[in-house]
């Protein structure tokens, strides 16, 4: 267990279409990435602009929770220390991008 701050993370649910004013959002999968001996909590979703006004248009991104201190602390919550290391987040971000092909990595503060 560690002794920096955590905090708590609620499980999406996959697969569930989510509309907000400029299209809909989707999460694809959950994640538990190894990394460097510990294991990573990320989403990667999907995301389709089809009520802007500027064009319909999509893109592929992660967010990346932290590294797992209990995947679940309940039901629907997970406990999650979140990376703040800047090379950490330089290292996961290529990583992401390159095998989930996702424009963006987003860090959970």
């Amino acid at each position: 267990m560690t002794n920096k701050p955590t905090r708590l993370f609620q499980h999406p649910p996959v697969g569930e279409e989510v509309r907000a004013i400029g299209g809909v959002y989707r999460v694809l999968k959950e994640l538990r990435l190894p990394w460097r001996g510990r294991e990573v909590l990320a989403t990667i979703s999907a995301a389709h602009f089809d009520t802007s006004c500027c064009n319909a248009s999509g893109c592929g991104y992660a967010e990346v929770a932290g590294y797992i201190v209990d995947w679940r602390a309940s039901a629907d919550e997970g406990v999650v220390e979140p990376i703040t290391d800047p090379a950490e987040r330089d290292a996961l971000l290529e990583l992401l991008k390159k095998t989930e092909h996702v424009l963006e990595v987003r860090f959970i503060e």
